[in-house]
């Protein structure tokens, strides 16, 4: 991602994904509800695994 920005930012090489793709725009049409469970559910799932 580090390298993504930075080509991006500096219009310099090439992207390396395509920028749509980790933009935070994706989520728009998600409801509150499903953010607040999707968030939980992977930290739940990160977390208790241990």
């Amino acid at each position: 991602m580090g390298r993504q920005l930075a080509n991006q930012l500096l219009e310099t090489g090439d992207t390396l994904v395509d920028p749509a793709r980790p933009a935070p725009g994706r989520f728009d049409a998600w409801s509150d509800l499903k953010v607040r469970e999707t968030a939980l559910g992977n930290y739940q799932g990160i977390y208790d695994a241990h």
